[in-house]
């Protein structure tokens, strides 16, 4: 279960990069 929810939170996270990445891009 714990492994799941910090999997589940590390894409969550990831995802928030590479969405400030992009706007930092633009």
């Amino acid at each position: 279960m714990f492994l799941i929810r910090t999997i589940v939170l590390l894409g969550r996270f990831g995802q928030g990069l590479d969405l400030i990445g992009i706007a930092t891009k633009i």
